[in-house]
């Protein structure tokens, strides 16, 4: 069977817009902040912009399944699954901070093929589908061709948690050029549009990084959990250029290089 996934790339880009102009609507405004079992925030624009995703998926494609941040699953038994984080980096956008994004991905059964952030705040979107390469704001995008870890920038995120279970990626901060704390969904955005090398988490949900494996693979880059495996179903995260994949990995996985 060939699949075309140009008209759900189409439609995960415009409801990917049209939540966003929902969610600026709460931008920079007071907002009641509730925390959820996990210690995570939610607002009601994180809600709002759910529903709204949901919504205009349903009008396109009514036989596809759901599976959001905020409200669960519907339809699990379709090959056909959208993943959706309505705001991914809640806590930037709840303190008027602009590096949150509207996620949306699509999967065919269980493989990632579609893929859309758009970043309300910076009028910034991110789109790929499989085959069919990455666009930043339309334009298609590359990784970084950097091929060293001193000439690279990575970004963590909760690094103290990284520490604890990783404590060899001490060394890995210590072999690159540069390395951030800027976590969420933008951390991968600079990796995908070749701003930055790497970025890893050492806890993810799926709806974290749905989009990213698509988004990277067809910008030339690399999308894994620590092990290596390419998957955005374990609770980790390392994005890269693909270049620098192997290197970082020995780092993560407590193999450190020898250094002469």
């Amino acid at each position: 069977m060939i699949l075309h996934f140009k008209p759900i790339l189409r439609v995960a880009q415009a409801a990917a817009w049209e939540a966003g102009q929902l969610i600026q609507g709460y931008y920079r405004r007071h907002l009641t902040i509730e925390w959820k079992a996990d210690h995570s925030p939610v607002t009601e624009a994180d809600r709002k912009a759910e529903q709204l995703l949901r919504t205009l998926i349903h009008a396109a494609y009514p036989q596809h399944g759901i599976q959001g941040e905020e409200e669960g699953c519907e339809r699990p038994e379709s090959p056909w699954q959208w993943i959706l984080d309505p705001i991914d980096g809640t806590r930037s956008f709840a303190r008027g901070l602009p590096l949150y994004g509207v996620q949306v991905a699509v999967t065919y059964e269980r493989e990632p093929v579609v893929g859309v952030v758009y970043f309300p705040a910076l009028n910034e979107m991110l789109a790929a589908a499989k085959d069919l390469g990455c666009t930043w704001n339309g334009r298609m995008c590359q990784v970084s061709p950097a091929a060293e870890l001193s000439q690279s920038v990575l970004y963590l995120q909760d690094e103290r948690v990284l520490y604890q279970q990783r404590p060899s990626t001490r060394g890995l901060v210590d072999a690159v050029q540069s390395h951030r704390n800027w976590g969420d969904c933008y951390m991968y955005a600079l990796v995908t549009t070749g701003r930055a090398e790497a970025a890893m988490d050492p806890r993810v949900q799926v709806w974290d990084v749905a989009p990213w494996y698509t988004l990277l693979t067809e910008a030339g880059g690399t999308f894994t959990d620590f092990s290596g495996s390419p998957s955005i179903y374990t609770g980790q995260a390392l994005a890269s250029n693909g270049r620098l994949h192997p290197a970082i990995l020995k780092w993560v996985q407590d193999i450190p290089p020898v250094v002469s």
